[in-house]
């Protein structure tokens, strides 16, 4: 590659860049970047390749390949198979690492066959996944949101706007806990760090998977990667790897599309000067899928799902054009009948009409056959019940059709009730979920990185480590919501890493440096008036008056006219230094680590450039401190304790939409954690035992309306690994973990009785505060994840290569609402594989939910309102050629 060959590079991104949606300022940014790393690349570039190669070089240069090419193949199912260089210093063992952290090499993704965030409950300790509408942005680690980086580069934060690619990683790192000093505030429970998949430096290679599977599976994966010659002395390796996939889903009307395209270089510039630099584009295609709607225990128990329809008389009269269904919309449903909240100073309790509202516009109404199997035909004029009928009959209110003026059906009443009547119910499948085919959930993702690393001596190293990221996301759903996003990050670091002699001979290692971070999210939602109850999914059928329009449908001003629409475009800026220090006493035995990190904070929000309304403009900031202690004592090899104390901030962006400014999104929290952990018999086991207890001064991820300013966590975490034989692996992990809520439970929606959901299905009943909120919860523990999770895995491989793997996950039961009225119950789920693994040729058949268990996935937001059937018994096969 010569220098002609970058700038061509170069011209053609900056063409691109020119074509893209971006605006003046993230073009500016990404511009700048491009040029400063070429133009230091070219400089150096040039000083590495004058003169002729000597001799002497040689055997440098071989060094290089031969370590780079082991890094790559590096890692078995055991987290000792590799160095962690995410955590805290680099090449550390997890042994001395004074936290708690799930390793996932390559071999351990293909064996879970992780391919999201939700696939983490069957691999580690301290995992969860509650269902944010079927499209988990970010994995939750010790029941929290957490960060997700990639090559040690923050991420945009998104919790359930788009699923974070997982096409460019080779491995991950799961830590749980904030964030160590060096990487700046990111979320309470933990983060998640990609591993981008490396270049191969000894040979070409490349390899092609085809995944077929149930629900008209489809994935294609290519991976090639060698090494190129830059010139005599300047070895340079690539990776190119993409991948596709077609996928509907157990869920009607749900799919799963995407493609991932990833590149990554690395070039050994001199002696001391190498380069490591990829990125990623990354589309994605589906909808959202907010499982089932009117949740009751019955339903949960008996899969016994309330029908009814709403009122077609119920109807507005305005027609749209917007997106949703592609052509005109005539007859959806009446905004202005449809209230956000409830008046809640009439609230009393849960039992007894709560929500200080009679409105007939919002029940239910019973097909005319299905009621009149029921009670009988009606007898009085107009269709209505009189005489000797029943009480409860003779209390509902016929309803006609306002076209054809047929008698349609039976709205409920409270009288109805009140004389004894009870809801009708039917039985309902797992994947008749509340999803329309019209809906849509698309995002594109853009990230580049890149590590230029300056060894000055075998004890000092400089690192310049650069990160852009784009996210767009759009997205409605035709029960009433709409989120739109635009997102930019521009991220710098400057990493010193040194080993030094203090006080004539105390060696310390040291970790140092200095970041820079610039964000910007433009967000808009509208979400205030999704009732989730108003659409009967047990039928198949959407009816106008179930239809909802919302955001682009029907203009992001118009709804903000009903409290509808929250937007914001923030701009964070974030200025950081840090420092890390590490050394030992006692020959090693005693290890002490410190950190220490400063930063300020500057941001600013104004309205949202999707709307076109005044401007409004605020703007703020802080300096915020971190601090962090560990001890790590190991009295002989196999044996490590340690204690960590962490105190500072931990930055938590919206969940509504990753805004990322202002001080509710920086929180207060503190992390104490201690454990043992043991490697012996050569490596071939490993154990680790944590507790932990974190605090966090604000639940800054709800919407408006929070009553909660406070949380904290507690819970202990046990894993152990263990090579038993050459040929047999037994993986078995543990986590029992509970999270309190010190101010009060969130911003959430409403408990419901089965009479409740027919009479007031119409609208979305929002946090209805009752004096008897916590009479099930008075320690207001949080809901909506098990407190125990266990998994138990083992694999074993003759030598001809074929193998089975495989293994339970129990799932204690748990409340799925805070208020406890939604119980959901207990697993046992059983996964495996039957796999060949030979040098040319794999393949994994793959058994997912191998005993058919009914069970559920609990819900992060409305947990009175909506609930997740997990898929049943399902099976794939992957087979993957080499070459």
């Amino acid at each position: 590659m010569t220098y002609a060959h970058i700038s061509v590079i170069r011209l053609l991104i900056i063409q691109t860049i020119d074509h893209t949606t971006m605006n003046n300022s993230q073009r500016w940014a990404l511009m700048s970047m491009l040029f400063a790393t070429t133009f230091f690349f070219n400089n150096v570039y040039s000083q590495g390749t004058d003169g002729q190669t000597s001799d002497e070089d040689l055997p440098v240069l071989e060094a290089f390949i031969a370590e780079e090419t082991a890094e790559v193949f590096t890692g078995n199912l055991l987290p000792t198979s590799r160095p962690i260089d995410t955590v805290m210093f680099d090449g550390m063992s997890i042994v001395d690492l004074p936290r708690s952290v799930t390793v996932l090499t390559p071999e351990a993704i293909d064996q879970y066959d992780v391919q999201g965030f939700d696939d983490l409950t069957r691999v580690g300790a301290g995992f969860s996944r509650p269902n944010i509408f079927g499209i988990p942005g970010a994995p939750f680690i010790r029941g929290s949101n957490a960060g997700i980086f990639l090559n040690g580069n923050r991420r945009i934060f998104n919790q359930n706007e788009t699923p974070t690619s997982f096409g460019s990683l080779e491995a991950i790192d799961l830590v749980k806990g904030p964030a160590p000093v060096q990487f700046g505030p990111t979320n309470a429970g933990g983060y998640a760090n990609f591993i981008p998949k490396s270049p191969y430096f000894d040979k070409f290679r490349g390899s092609i998977e085809l995944t077929v599977g149930e629900y008209d599976l489809f994935r294609v994966q290519a991976d090639i990667g060698g090494p190129l010659l830059v010139s005599e002395n300047i070895p340079m390796a690539y990776r190119i790897s993409i991948t596709q996939q077609q996928s509907e889903s157990f869920y009607n009307d749900v799919g799963n599309d995407y493609t991932s395209i990833y590149g990554s270089a690395k070039f050994r510039i001199n002696d001391r000067l190498r380069l490591f630099t990829g990125a990623e584009f990354f589309d994605f295609k589906s909808n959202e899928n907010a499982g089932w709607n009117r949740v009751t225990q019955d339903l949960i128990d008996n899969d016994n799902y309330i029908i009814g329809f709403m009122d077609p008389n119920t109807t507005a009269s305005f027609v749209s054009t917007g997106p949703i269904a592609g052509t005109p919309i005539f007859g959806t449903a009446d905004l202005g009948l449809i209230d956000g909240f409830f008046p809640q100073q009439n609230a009393t309790t849960f039992d007894d009409t709560p929500f200080g509202l009679d409105d007939p516009n919002l029940a239910l109404v019973v097909p005319f056959a299905i009621f009149q199997e029921r009670f009988g035909a009606p007898s009085g004029l107009n269709g209505a019940y009189a005489g000797g009928d029943s009480a409860a009959a003779q209390a509902t209110i016929p309803i006609f059709d306002p076209v054809t003026n047929q008698l349609v059906g039976y709205k409920y009443t409270p009288d109805y009730f009140t004389e004894g009547g009870e809801v009708f119910t039917t039985k309902i499948d797992g994947d008749q979920v509340l999803s329309d085919g019209r809906d849509f959930a698309n995002s594109t993702n853009a990230v580049w990185f890149a590590d230029l690393v300056f060894e000055a001596d075998p004890d000092f190293e400089v690192t310049w480590k650069s990160y852009f990221e784009y996210l767009e996301t759009r997205k409605v759903s035709s029960y009433g919501f709409s989120h739109y996003t635009d997102s930019f990050a521009f991220r710098q670091k400057l990493v010193f890493d040194q080993n030094a002699d203090l006080f004539g001979g105390f060696p310390i290692q040291l970790n140092y440096g200095v970041d820079f971070s610039y964000e910007e999210v433009d967000d808009i939602n509208d979400f205030f008036v999704e009732p989730f109850n108003r659409r009967d999914i047990s039928t198949g059928q959407i009816t106008p008056q179930s239809i909802v329009l919302s955001g682009p449908d029907i203009g992001w001003a118009y709804n903000e006219a009903f409290g509808g629409a929250g937007s914001a475009l923030t701009t964070l800026r974030q200025f950081g230094a840090f420092l890390q220090t590490k050394f030992g006493v006692l020959d090693d035995k005693l290890m002490f680590l410190l950190g220490a990190r400063a930063e300020i904070a500057d941001y600013t929000i104004e309205n949202s450039n999707f709307i076109d309304v005044p401007a409004n403009k605020d703007d703020g900031g802080e300096t915020f401190y971190n601090g962090s202690g560990s001890i790590v004592f190991r009295p002989i090899d196999p044996i490590s304790f340690y204690a960590t104390v962490q105190l500072g901030t931990v930055f938590q962006p919206d969940n509504a939409g990753g805004v990322s400014g202002g001080d509710a999104n920086f929180n207060e929290a503190e992390l104490y954690e201690a454990g043992v952990k043991v490697s012996a018999f050569d490596d071939k086991l490993f154990m680790s035992l944590a507790g932990y207890y974190w605090d966090k001064t604000t639940v800054a991820n709800v919407p408006i309306g929070t009553t909660s300013d406070a949380i904290r966590a507690e819970g202990v975490e046990f894993e152990s690994n263990w090579m038993a034989t050459e040929n047999l692996t037994v993986v078995f992990n543990i986590a029992a973990q509970r999270q309190y809520f010190r101010g009060g439970f969130p911003f959430t929606t409403a408990p419901q009785t089965d009479e409740q959901v027919a009479l007031f299905a119409g609208a979305i009943q929002y946090d209805v505060v009752t004096a008897d909120r916590y009479a099930n919860n008075p320690e207001q523990i949080a809901a909506g994840q098990p407190e125990v999770v266990a998994n138990l895995f083992a694999i074993y491989q003759f030598k001809n290569g074929f193998g089975f793997s495989g293994g339970p996950t129990y799932r204690d039961a748990f409340w799925n609402d805070n208020e406890r009225t939604i119980k959901l119950p207990s697993v046992l789920e059983w996964n495996g594989n039957i796999f060949y693994k030979g040098e040319r040729f794999e393949a994994y058949l793959r058994f997912k939910n191998i005993t058919d268990e009914d069970y559920f996935i609990g819900s992060s937001f409305a947990p009175n309102m909506i609930v997740t059937k997990a898929e049943p018994f399902n099976m794939e096969l992957s087979m993957k050629w080499k070459f």
